[in-house]
């Protein structure tokens, strides 16, 4: 069967939460059944090679919001575009550690 004609809908927000466990678009997409040009679609404005490295440094996704938090001038709209997570739980993240 085709990708093009995949029975399964992937909606992006299930592609963003697969790119943050594995930061790698051609992984996702043959795991998923995409088109790697799909992947990058669904990832628009996350930051990979932030997170890439962050999962070298073994940060959960927690960890890296507060570590861009505490060491950036970004706000939290911007933090979450970037890691690919709701605004919500970026402010959720941040109201938790006070």
């Amino acid at each position: 069967m085709s990708r093009e004609h995949s029975p399964v809908t992937v909606f992006p927000s299930q592609t963003r939460e697969k790119l943050r466990a594995n930061p790698s678009p051609t992984k996702v997409a043959r795991e998923l059944g995409l088109d790697v040009s799909t992947v990058y679609r669904h990832a628009k404005g996350m930051d990979l090679k932030l997170i890439r490295r962050a999962k070298k440094l073994d940060l959960s996704t927690a960890g890296i919001v507060e570590l861009l938090h505490e060491s950036s001038e970004l706000t939290q709209a911007e933090i979450a575009t970037k890691l690919g997570v709701t605004p919500a739980y970026v402010s959720g993240v941040l109201n938790e550690k006070k």
